[in-house]
């Protein structure tokens, strides 16, 4: 049995349905109400339903960066996406041709972020013994967010790594060989290095790093950090930036 009562608060009319039925469990009779709405001049005001958010393209990038860093990137599908980005498959279908564009995007903001947080290289620049220590703190970190992530693990181990690199660098907002070629060309502008070509350096040792990560990474060794190998090929690296 339903109907509606009207209940008047503090000077206010208020509309409500009541329901009225057994409880099944206990077989004693159970009232249910539910707020419809104000009354204001004999009408109904019903109140604002929440209006759902919608879900944006960078949402399910963000979905996607942190299931592939948190789970093997094999069970990163498409359904599960789209299950805790809280939407249809036909809806990342609208954002994605498919996973491995979305994975791209990922991995890109997740690239992005790492830049972000490295130490700061857009800084006024100091002795030659403070700079070096600024690069290699540098490179420290950057060397630790790559082998450490799980996300950039997987990113190193998969089969179509050269293409699914390009797919990122292309994707980059903020490109890491500028930032550090702009940074060899402060150096060399304030006499505390030499350096010919910024741009070939800057491509040069990041890339060296990376096939050193790779390597690292392939051989199972990323766990561990492997403090040795990577002491023994930085050098090579600082010797070209401040030789």
């Amino acid at each position: 049995m339903a109907y509606e009562v009207t209940k008047q608060i503090k000077g206010r009319d208020y509309r409500y349905r009541v329901e009225s039925r057994l409880n099944p469990e206990t077989g004693r009779p159970a009232t249910r109400w539910t707020y419809l709405g104000k009354l204001e001049g004999g009408e109904l005001i019903a109140p604002a339903r929440p209006v759902a958010r919608r879900v944006t393209r960078e949402d399910i990038v963000a979905v996607t960066a942190k299931l592939l860093e948190t789970r093997a990137a094999s069970r990163v599908t498409v359904a599960v996406i789209a299950h805790h980005a809280g939407i249809s498959p036909g809806t990342f279908y609208r954002h994605f041709a498919d996973h491995d564009a979305a994975f791209t995007a990922a991995l890109a903001t997740l690239a992005e972020q790492c830049v972000e947080e490295l130490p700061a290289l857009d800084v006024p620049v100091g002795t030659r013994d403070a700079e070096r220590a600024r690069f290699d703190h540098w490179f420290a970190a950057l060397h630790r967010a790559v082998v450490s992530g799980r996300a950039f693990r997987w990113f190193m181990t998969v089969g179509a790594h050269d293409k699914l690199e390009a797919a990122i660098v292309q994707s980059l907002r903020i490109d890491p060989r500028a930032l550090l070629a702009g940074y060899f060309r402060r150096l060399e502008a304030a006499g505390v290095t030499r350096i010919g070509d910024a741009d070939a350096l800057a491509n040069g040792v990041l890339r060296l790093h990376a096939a050193v990560a790779r390597d690292i990474v392939l051989n199972g060794d990323a766990e561990a950090g492997t403090p040795g190998r990577w002491a023994e090929v930085f050098p090579v690296i600082e010797r070209a930036v401040f030789s």
